[in-house]
């Protein structure tokens, strides 16, 4: 009788303090929102401008070009898709800053849509214990350092909007009871397969690490004997980069970047160097929104990430279980990438799959405690000060 007032009491504490984090979590996201614009923090940086110069030379000759400069360059890049954003706004009367403001509170709207997909993807994951499930929201809704990116009216918002309902769809997708046949698809499975199409010819177009989510289904397919998805998969991916490549033919013309130069640091064997600098400056940006790290036992802390990604991995092949093989993929595939792309900015849709894996697992759940309070208190830390800039942007 006692040990059953002592449970139910326990449930309702903790549900009491699930519904206080869950608060204190909205407060800091509809801060963040607001520190964001009150310190236009919208206005910084070149990037914007360079992608605002693109959908101008597109209006004006139907070409992608970098009319910043003169005479006018050709693109540095093929991930150009908000600038394309920047056209539609045009082509609906938005001036430039306009445009701006509109792209920053859509941006909003969907990170916090996000919320969605990451409910339903934690709940193929297995997280169904109430805190933790809640502290993986609360550190997607609290985490100003995302939101720092994520706002910018350039391709990071909108991507990582995309990535999350993509992971969510192709979770969906390769987890069914029965094996997925080509004689036998439904119309639900046909919907989710032309939601997976549309989504990766969207993403794709904001970030190539689409390329990344894509073969960390198609390898955890393999590894499953999941073949007749994976193959659908395949076919997707094809045709995506089918309908890139022509799209950016059309407006920009042959590309002037080489893909060995760009991508074949990646397939060399990493150096040490390479390895720490994941432990001192990516993994602190990337999770708790830290300078790079000095000091050698608080850059040691973070070797419990990449530790949980292969422990899940682990666990997914041991379990027969796609979601955890998949998740555990896309974590580790991003991190790789930052071996050629030394910044965590390129990775930061990764973030939360991050806590997803930390806070899914009895054994790592109270380390992932400690990183979330770690994130809340850096923000509060961000918010205190204030926003820090050169005298030249105020």
């Amino acid at each position: 009788w006692f040990k059953f007032i002592f449970m139910k009491d326990s449930i309702f504490k903790e549900k009491y303090i699930s519904r206080i984090i869950l608060v204190i979590a909205s407060m800091v996201s509809l801060y963040s929102f607001y520190f964001f614009t009150s310190n236009k923090v919208y206005l910084i940086g070149s990037d914007q401008y360079y992608y605002m110069s693109i959908a101008d030379s597109i209006i004006e000759s139907g070409k992608m070009e970098n009319i910043t400069s003169i005479p006018s360059k050709p693109i540095k890049s093929p991930q150009n898709g908000i600038a394309l954003v920047y056209v539609l706004l045009s082509l609906l009367g938005f001036s430039h800053r306009d445009g701006q403001l509109a792209i920053v509170f859509l941006n909003y709207v969907m990170y916090l849509s996000g919320i969605y997909p990451l409910l339903k993807i934690a709940k193929y994951f297995g997280l169904r214990n109430n805190l933790p499930l809640v502290l993986l929201l609360a550190v997607y809704l609290g985490a100003w350092h995302v939101y720092r990116i994520s706002l910018l009216a350039i391709n990071d918002g909108i991507f990582i909007f995309l990535i999350l309902w993509l992971v969510y769809l192709f979770i969906k997708l390769f987890n069914t009871k029965t094996p997925l046949k080509f004689s036998s698809i439904s119309s639900s499975e046909l919907k989710t397969i032309l939601g997976v199409t549309i989504l990766t010819i969207l993403s794709i177009q904001f970030r190539l690490n689409t390329a990344l989510v894509f073969g960390s289904a198609i390898i955890s397919g393999i590894v499953l004997k999941n073949y007749t998805t994976t193959m659908i998969s395949f076919l997707i991916a094809a045709l995506t980069v089918l309908l890139f490549l022509s799209l950016f033919y059309y407006l920009a013309g042959i590309p002037s970047f080489k893909v060995s130069e760009n991508f074949g640091e990646l397939f060399t064997v990493p150096s040490i160097l390479r390895l720490k600098m994941v432990l001192w400056k990516i993994l602190p940006r990337l999770t708790a929104g830290l300078s790079p790290l000095s000091n050698s036992f608080a850059t040691l802390c973070f070797i419990v990430f990449p530790l949980s990604m292969l422990y899940c991995l682990y666990r997914g092949y041991i379990e027969n279980n796609f979601s955890k093989i998949f998740v555990a993929l896309i974590c580790l595939s991003g991190l790789w990438f930052t071996f050629k792309f030394r910044n965590a900015r390129v990775i930061f849709y990764t973030f939360p799959f991050i806590y997803l894996l930390l806070l899914g697992h009895r054994k790592t759940k109270m380390i992932g405690y400690t990183f979330v309070l770690l994130v809340f208190l850096q923000s509060f830390q961000t918010f205190f000060q204030g926003f820090k800039r050169v005298p030249e942007s105020k």
